[in-house]
Order: C-alpha cells, then structure tokens, then sequence
C-alpha cells in the first residue's frame, strides 16, 4: 500500500499590530549621500525598551507597498 501522505502544517498565526512597532520612511543614509527608505518592524518590549534585535533586510528596489498589504 502506498504510504500516507502527511498531514499539511497549519499556517503559523503572525503577530498581532500590537506585538511590534511600525515605523515607516526610516532614512538610511550612504556614503554617496543617498538615502535608502525603510520600514522597520520592531518587536515591544514588556517595559517599552527598545530591544536588540537580530536584523532582517530584504530589498525592494521598485512598488515596495505591494510587499506591505
């Protein structure tokens, strides 16, 4: 008989707004002085500190608020 297929994982549920901050056209400046336009998700605190955080960068060059929705 052939073998069972597995059962599909269930989706892991993502944080709830409350659980991090938002902030959005975060300027990050180069050396050639341009500027990279960021929108950083960073995780709360129970004390309202800010955390150090391991980081995460992806790059969108274009249409970044499709990424967003």
């Amino acid at each position: 008989p052939p073998a069972p297929s597995p059962e599909p994982s269930a989706k892991p549920t993502p944080p709830s707004p409350t659980d991090y901050d938002l902030r959005w056209g975060v300027k990050i400046p180069l050396r050639d002085k341009v500027e990279l336009n960021a929108t950083l998700y960073l995780p709360k605190t129970k004390d309202g500190t800010p955390s150090r955080t391991p980081v995460i960068f992806t790059l969108t060059p274009y249409i970044s608020d499709t990424y967003h929705a």
